[in-house]
């Protein structure tokens, strides 16, 4: 488990294949809004309250994760990452020098919750599952 400090500038901050380097999804719908996230092809674009300083905390596990009492919000998404090279970024990070997780090259079921703390600080989990994903 690693936990990092992510700048979530224009409210968003995205995870990735690092290698795979795929498009940033430019449509928004209101949709995407009110679910808080955008996904394509090996990203995963979350989308944040405020543009601030936000908690990202990443894990791989065997299951699930089973929400808490001060979970808000709880999405699950598959997410491939070929190079094994898991990268966490704001949207005007570059990719050189962002946060990279190593993990086990493959298909992932991402799930992503999001807590607020008293002082309106979000912090989010994403709990990494190995998967088989058809195609």
């Amino acid at each position: 488990m690693v936990t990092m400090k992510i700048f979530a500038d224009y409210c968003q901050f995205y995870f990735m294949d690092l290698e795979l380097c795929p498009l940033i999804p430019d449509e928004i719908t209101d949709k995407d809004m009110d679910n808080r996230y955008r996904v394509a092809d090996g990203i995963v674009v979350i989308h944040t309250q405020e543009p601030q300083y936000v908690s990202v905390t990443v894990k791989v596990t065997g299951s699930a994760p089973i929400p808490s009492e001060s979970t808000k919000h709880l999405i699950q998404v598959p997410i491939r990452i070929p190079s094994g090279k898991f990268a966490i970024l704001g949207s005007t990070e570059s990719l050189e020098g962002c946060n990279v997780v190593l993990l086990p090259a493959g298909n992932y079921s991402a799930h992503i919750q999001y807590e607020q703390t008293d002082t309106g600080q979000e912090e989010f989990t994403i709990s990494l599952q190995p998967i088989n994903m058809a195609g």
